[in-house]
């Protein structure tokens, strides 16, 4: 239960007005059956005794909770569908606003295959085991206790009789579907881990066939997907197991009973109409112990499921809405790191204790060796961490993205126009559009090509040049005050590098721009380079100072890293 009321907190459901009306609507159709069975037997007897007129008041009477049957079972339907489809919409919807706010860090602990089984098999299970599985259970028992007050009614002693063996059933059935929980958490692990495999061939065609990995994916993807079947196969053997001990149980109190009945009508107790009635309602009380083995697998998978969906979904979200929280002040300095410190996790801090201003209007370039915290300082300005210690401020606010502009070395363009990936959310300009395009380099290739022309998935159909080149055009048409390069320029040629930059940085008179880069030709137009090492700040000036230094910024231009 704990697991129901999270799920049905954490996603606003109105779920007790509408329990409350599919049990009103249970108990009318479990009464209307009830009655059917009655009057079917009172049929039955009056026609054996060519009782005409009895017979047609019964037919009127049978007509008539029918009718109420009918009624209160469309609309069960009807309004069950509906709360199932928007349960089902409300969770999706969540989801994905979970997955779209969490801390960018939280995304380092997700494995995609697992995320995508999440998604497509435990949600909408966890969604029908809220919305369908356990009111259809709910409304099972009120037909077994319309039933059994129907019953007791009749003839309480045989009723007692067929009651007296339930406790013992619903145990038995009760401690077989005890493992069914424990199987489906492993059942959906293992998914989760082939899912992966599949993923990662079809996000990596090229580097899978260039490597000549397809018989190790496929390794991979069996011994997963053996051991996901090993469990399926358990899982499936519990629930036989169910299935035939639920048949059985729901069987032999019938049977036994019916012998009482069949004996109460020979010795005169019980005529045959009550018989009939009898017998048709304690087989309908029966056949619940047969949906009760059935309904206990698909509440232990539900509710396996819904845990699992929890499980994953416990990361606080952000509480940044990435607008500002005070007005900007375009005298403070563009960027300012303050006695910044971070590190990933508990592992070794990545910088330490950094200070640095980037006054406005001006092109600061960050230069290092691999891992000295270059890349990581675009992720705090981007607020994808949060540091340790220590301020980051934008014109002396919180880093807001309304403000900054990024380009990073791998591009995620989408599976759209390239008019729409460099426009994304605002208004199409044409002549903006064209000259960013060629402020970018771009332009040629658009025009050449359309700007109407779909990407294909990951981009795929142009080169990682024209990628990066769509990206810094993405970045100037959004005009922000800062743009962020991170090897923005690694697929391009020095010579096209340099075209495109020397364009690129013209088209940014007044704006202030961040370059990271280990390629030092995509620096030398900058204002000022910091050289980084160890994550604290060794060495800072122009291009020409540093030179003059012949210490790390000269090792890095002459080694050409």
């Amino acid at each position: 239960m704990k697991t129901i009321w999270k799920v049905i907190r954490k996603n606003e459901l109105k779920y007790i007005r509408f329990t409350l009306f599919y049990l009103c609507a249970a108990a009318a159709i479990a009464v209307s059956n009830v009655y059917i069975a009655s009057t079917e037997g009172l049929i039955g007897q009056s026609a054996s005794e060519f009782d005409r007129q009895n017979v047609i008041r019964l037919l009127l009477v049978l007509a008539a909770y029918t009718s109420v049957k009918v009624v209160f079972s469309a609309l069960s339907a009807l309004f069950s569908k509906r709360f199932a489809g928007k349960t089902e919409y409300k969770m999706r919807v969540n989801f994905a606003k979970h997955f779209t706010y969490i801390p960018f860090g939280a995304f380092g602990k997700k494995n995609s295959g697992e995320m995508l089984s999440l998604y497509s098999n435990d949600l909408p299970s966890a969604s029908k085991f809220i919305s369908t599985d356990i009111l259809k259970q709910l409304g099972e028992i009120i037909a077994l206790i319309v039933s059994a007050v129907f019953l007791a009614l009749m003839n309480p002693l045989l009723t007692l009789i067929y009651f007296a063996m339930y406790p013992l059933l619903i145990f038995l059935q009760t401690k077989i579907s005890a493992p069914m929980g424990e199987h489906m958490q492993k059942v959906s692990v293992h998914r989760a881990d082939f899912n992966a495999v599949v993923n990662d061939c079809l996000q990596n065609p090229s580097t899978v066939i260039a490597y000549s990995l397809e018989d190790a994916m496929e390794k991979r993807y069996l011994e997963s997907y053996d051991k996901y079947f090993k469990v399926f196969m358990k899982y499936i053997e519990t629930f036989s197991k169910l299935a035939i001990s639920g048949v059985l149980a729901s069987v032999l109190p019938t049977i036994i009973v019916t012998l009482f009945a069949a004996f109460y009508v020979v010795n005169g107790k019980m005529n045959i109409a009550e018989f009939i009635a009898y017998y048709t309602v304690a087989d309908v009380a029966g056949s619940w112990l047969t949906m009760l083995a059935q309904n206990l697998g698909q509440l232990q998978n539900g509710n396996a499921n819904a845990k699992r969906l929890l499980d994953n979904t416990e990361e606080s979200c952000e509480t940044s809405s990435g607008r500002l929280e005070t007005a900007p002040d375009y005298n403070a300095p563009a960027i300012l790191f303050d006695n910044v410190t971070f590190a990933y996790s508990d592992e070794k801090e990545v910088i330490s204790n950094l200070s640095f201003s980037v006054p406005k209007g001006t092109k600061t370039a960050i230069v290092g060796t691999s891992g000295c915290g270059k890349s990581t300082i675009i992720k705090l300005l981007l607020s994808l961490y949060e540091p340790q210690s220590g301020d980051i401020k934008v014109f002396g606010t919180n880093c807001s993205n309304d403000m900054l502009a990024y380009v990073p070395q791998d591009c995620f363009l989408l599976p759209v126009s390239i008019a729409e990936n460099i426009t994304g959310d605002m208004p199409f300009e044409r002549e903006k559009f064209d000259k960013v395009c060629r402020d970018a380099g771009i332009f040629d290739f658009v025009e050449a090509n359309g700007y109407d022309m779909v990407l294909s998935e990951s981009a795929e159909n142009i080169s990682g040049g024209q990628r990066q080149r769509i990206s810094l055009a993405r970045a100037l048409y959004r005009e922000t005050p800062i743009v962020l390069l991170d090897e923005s320029t690694s697929a391009l040629d020095p010579i096209t590098e340099k075209a495109v930059l020397d364009s690129f940085y013209a088209s940014m008179e007044g704006k202030t721009a961040l370059v990271v880069a280990h390629r030092i030709a995509a620096i030398t137009a900058c204002d000022r380079v910091i050289v980084l090492d160890g994550g604290k700040i060794v060495e800072t000036g122009t291009h020409s100072e540093l030179m003059k230094n012949n210490s790390l910024y000269a090792a890095l231009y002459e080694g050409g890293e």
